[in-house]
Order: C-alpha cells, then structure tokens, then sequence
C-alpha cells in the first residue's frame, strides 16, 4: 500500500518536473529572442538621435548600455540554465526512485545494481555541475574585466575628442576608479575560485566514498550465501565505523 502511495506520488511529481522543464526551455529562447530584439531597437533608436542631434558621444552611450543588457542576458540565461539543470537533475531522482519500486524486494542484486548505477549518475552530475560553477564564475570575472576595460577606452576616446579641456581631469579620475574595480574584480574572482576548488574537492571525497560504499553493496549483493553475506556487511560496518572515526 506504502508503495503505492509512493508509486503515485513519484509519477505525479515527475509530470509537474516534465512541465516545469518544458517552461524553462521556452523562457530560455524567449530571453534570448527579447534580447536581440532589445539590443536592435536601442542601436536603431541612439542611431537615430544622434543623426538628429548630432552628437557623437550618443553612439559611446549605446555601447555602455548594450554592453550591461548583455550582462543582464547572461545572468539570466545563466540562472535560467540553473534551473533547468536542477529540474533535470531531480526529474532523473525521480525516475530512478519509480525504477527501484518497480524492483522487486526480493532481488537484492538487481536492486544494489541500480543503486550503484543511480550514485553513478549523481556522481557524474556533480562533476558536470562542478564544471558548470566554475566556467560561470570565470566567465563572469571575465565579462566584468571586458566592462571595465570598455569604460577606460570609451572614456579614453571621449577625452580625447573634447575639447573643453575638461579631459585633463576625467582620464585620471576614470582611470584611477577603473583600476580599483578592475582590481577588485579580480581580487574577488580569484578569491572565490579557490573557495569554490576547495569545497568542491571536500565534497568531491565524501562523494566518491559513498559511491564506494554502494559498489560494496553491489558486490555483497552477488554473495548467494546469506551466512557469507552477513559476515561481509559486519565487515563492512566495521570499516564504516573506523572510516568516521578517523574523520
């Protein structure tokens, strides 16, 4: 009955994960479509100004602004790929989950196989999550550093091209705020980065011993004495418990 209940409540869950998933996708090409078609009205428009008004310094503004929608794509691109990835990531628990249910109690192999091959699989999901993370925080640090250099050349070329003699004071005063934030990206950047390698390698042990753990099993599981069985899993326990004590 137990099972049942679980049975329905896993296929129910997998419909709302399988609708949730088919969202995200169709917000991800709807953020790039209103992306391009953003970036296109506000070059054709700051064009369209600056012919009427003549003033060039309206074409650095276009760049400037382009330049942080594109920032704020990225970001919800990338949030959004978040999201499908976890939604994925659990559509996949719960499709593993219906599978053991449908396995018999009784199969004490086949049902340590497929746990074994379900670690696996979170296993490899980490890994590629791990990489995601990391090229994200690059690619941010790097995009912020390209912001930043933006700002110094526009500022550079706008100096140059004005004549008040006011440039005297905005090359330093800009050079000197985009170095700061240039460094403090940086500084940040790395700083997280190697936040991000260390916690990733301890989480990464306590993976690969649980995946272990669960190849123990599988291989007990194939034992077809029960005596020679349980005095394996005793075995093991003692190990488990040396393993936690050391920790």
């Amino acid at each position: 009955m137990i099972e049942k209940n679980m049975m329905g409540y896993y296929k129910d869950r997998k419909r709302e994960l399988e609708e949730e998933k088919n969202k995200l996708k169709y917000e991800k090409k709807a953020i790039t479509i209103f992306y391009i078609i953003i970036c296109i009205t506000c070059t054709l428009v700051i064009r369209k100004l600056s012919l009427i008004y003549q003033n060039k310094y309206l074409i650095y503004m276009s760049i400037i602004i382009i330049a942080f929608i594109t920032v704020a794509y990225l970001e919800r691109r990338d949030l959004c790929n978040k999201w499908l990835y976890r939604t994925t990531g659990e559509l996949i628990k719960i499709e593993n989950e219906i599978e053991l249910l449908e396995i018999s109690t009784t199969s004490l192999e086949e049902r340590a196989e497929k746990q074994f091959k379900q670690h696996q699989n979170d296993l490899n999901r980490y890994y590629n999550e791990n990489i995601r993370q990391m090229k994200g925080v690059y690619n941010i640090g790097l995009v912020s550093i390209g912001l930043g250099f933006i700002l110094i050349i526009g500022t550079i070329i706008f100096s140059l091209s004005n004549k008040d003699g006011v440039n005297n004071y905005i090359i330093p005063v800009m050079g000197i705020v985009s170095g700061i934030l240039t460094s403090f990206i940086g500084a940040l950047f790395i700083k997280m980065y190697t936040e991000a390698v260390n916690t990733s390698v301890k989480f990464h042990d306590k993976l690969v011993y649980s995946n272990n753990l669960h190849f123990s099993n599988f291989l007990i599981s194939k034992i077809s004495d029960s005596e020679k069985r349980e005095n394996a899993i005793v075995e093991l326990s003692k190990t488990i418990a040396e393993k936690n004590n050391n920790i």
